[in-house]
């Protein structure tokens, strides 16, 4: 393309917006800043982005999943040209709501139990129309635990937490189509969705008498 190099990036988080990010990169390998980039969504809406501190930025409000297509006019040498590129998007409109957390003598972290960290804890969210389910477990904004899985349930191995002390967990959705560093390919499709977090304990359930 004429030594013009395009890298793309479509980003959708918490169903807010779609964010379309574009880099052009000259033969000196420096950012071009005087180019036209266009972006058209699957309902044909389109919006030109924004050049600032070495990208174009821009979006759209409507949450759509399909192809966009980025049109990019550059003029190189005094001869202007147009580089086109399409990349796909899905955006996941639903948050993973936590449905059950329990241990293996059926204590339930919803219904205000604590659990058995000496034995599996088994965790289970609704599924969205992510990929990939981020499961984060934190004590003191610290992260103690996490684990990716495509299914919509996770086993948190036997003695992974400490007991008698308060955790959160959190699930976050996630779709992703190429590569968010941009090294093994020159643009990256990613949306996620932050379900809520659950508090939970650990320890004993004797009761006082």
């Amino acid at each position: 393309n004429g030594n013009i190099w395009v890298y793309t990036k479509i980003i959708s988080t918490n169903a807010d917006c779609v964010n379309c990010e574009v880099k052009v990169v000259g033969s000196d390998g420096n950012a071009v800043s005087g180019a036209i980039v266009n972006v058209v969504n699957p309902a044909n809406k389109m919006v030109t982005l924004k050049y600032n501190n070495g990208e174009y930025k821009g979006f759209f409000e409507s949450l759509i999943s399909g192809e966009y297509s980025f049109f990019i006019k550059t003029v190189n040498d005094g001869k202007s040209q147009t580089i086109e590129k399409k990349v796909g998007h899905t955006v996941i409109t639903g948050k993973p709501k936590v449905v059950a957390i329990s241990d293996e003598m059926g204590n339930s972290a919803l219904n205000g139990k604590n659990l058995d960290c000496t034995k599996k804890i088994n965790v289970d969210w609704e599924k969205t129309n992510g990929t990939i389910y981020i499961v984060t477990v934190q004590k003191d904004d610290s992260i103690i635990y996490s684990a990716n899985t495509s299914d919509n349930y996770l086993i948190i191995p036997e003695n992974t937490l400490e007991i008698d002390t308060n955790y959160s967990i959190s699930i976050t959705a996630q779709y992703l189509e190429g590569d968010p560093f941009l090294y093994s390919v020159d643009y990256a499709s990613q949306s996620s969705y932050d379900g809520t977090s659950i508090y939970f304990r650990t320890g004993s359930n004797n009761e006082e008498t």
